[in-house]
């Protein structure tokens, strides 16, 4: 009765630890989480302002070049 017992206590053991660590894990995720949000952001507007640079660039050509027909 003594060794089940104390696998018993040894698996609630083991079941705390891996929730501990796991909460701790998911802890520091939420933590850094907004940094990683605005760092994104930051990345996507500057994307965004090579596109629509890049649209100016295309509207200009479009505008140099003439109407072609359609390729059949």
């Amino acid at each position: 009765m003594s060794n089940g017992m104390a696998a018993l206590g040894l698996i609630g053991f083991l079941v705390w630890m891996f929730a501990a660590v796991l909460g701790l894990v998911l802890a520091v995720l939420w933590i850094l989480m907004p940094f990683a949000v605005f760092s994104i952001r930051r990345r996507l507007e500057e994307e965004q302002a090579l596109l629509v640079r890049i649209e100016g660039h295309l509207a200009k050509i479009a505008a140099r070049e003439p109407a072609s027909p359609p390729a059949a």
